[in-house]
């Protein structure tokens, strides 16, 4: 039996950029009656002139002198990042006075119609970029470096929309996200890259004669041999967590029509059923590929 570990290098870019872009659908661009009602001008002036009007523009941002309806549309970009900022609860920051849930509501659904003024009827404008949420995450890494680890499931929990999380106008990237983004890359790569060549995992044999078997022994020619239903165990180590070849060099004595059948078990549960075509004058070596975790296992 040869236990070898197979090791591969990969590389990960995930790239995700919030990005507000509203598409033209006719029922959002009726306003409700309540925002009919709504005066913007009373929430920037409670909440944002502090900083961002009455002669301040940190950030180069005065409010004042871009919010008279319908000219939103002329500062499209600068309304866009108002609105993504106001949505995710980034505006006003953290330590100032915050509007109500329901004026913060409305002064998002006020934004959303000027900017809607801007599109003509029938342009769908630009698609969303989106980012993955967080089971589209895990997966990703699942199947690009074949590592069963779940790092998304230390992420904030992603923002629904209409019933779904995986909408792109409403994934966005708050700061403490993208922090865990770089966290997780760090985790990732040190699961999935060996860089210390020097303790790579050595293939280990076990011929027939050290075998430990659940009959009475009965080996000859180093061959162990099971005349009825019975086990022949190696208790291998596994130096690390990672996908093993597991390597079988058997044959058997056909006794009938049907083919004789061996079933390999790891720590007792069936990995693989094989079907044992070889003959004792031509044997055969069987393989079968599995995750396997550190410590000693038997085979």
């Amino acid at each position: 039996m040869r236990l070898l570990l197979n090791c591969g290098i990969l590389a990960l870019c995930v790239a995700a950029l919030p990005f507000s872009q509203l598409a033209a659908d006719s029922s959002r661009v009726k306003a409700d009656r309540s925002a009919a009602k709504f005066r913007p001008e009373s929430v920037f002036r409670q909440y944002c002139y502090r900083c961002h009007g009455r002669g301040k523009a940190k950030g180069g941002l005065a409010l004042d002198r871009i919010q008279e309806s319908g000219t939103i549309p002329k500062h499209r970009s600068t309304w866009e990042k108002i609105l993504t900022n106001v949505r995710n609860r980034v505006m006003p920051p953290e330590g100032f006075a915050q509007p109500p849930g329901d004026q913060r509501a409305k002064l998002v659904q006020w934004i959303e119609e000027e900017l809607l003024k801007g599109i003509p009827a029938g342009e769908p404008g630009r698609v969303t970029i989106r980012r993955l949420n967080r089971a589209e995450y895990n997966n990703t890494i699942r199947d690009l470096v074949g590592v069963d680890f779940r790092p998304a499931d230390d992420f904030p929990a992603d923002d629904v929309g209409y019933g779904f999380d995986n909408i792109g106008d409403v994934l966005s990237l708050p700061p403490m996200l993208f922090e865990k983004y770089l966290k997780a890359a760090e985790q990732i790569a040190e699961k999935a890259i060996v860089a210390d060549l020097s303790s790579r995992v050595k293939v280990q044999r076990f011929a027939g004669r050290r075998l430990r078997s659940t009959l009475t022994r009965r080996r000859s020619r180093g061959i162990q041999h099971l005349y009825s239903n019975g086990s022949v165990i190696a208790e291998a180590n596994f130096a690390r967590d990672g996908e093993y070849l597991i390597r079988i060099r058997a044959f058997a004595d056909q006794a009938g029509p049907e083919k004789a059948r061996m079933r390999v078990r790891l720590d007792g549960s069936k990995v693989a059923d094989l079907e044992v075509d070889a003959t004792r004058d031509r044997p055969k070596t069987y393989e079968i590929n599995r995750r396997v975790g550190p410590g000693r296992h038997p085979v």
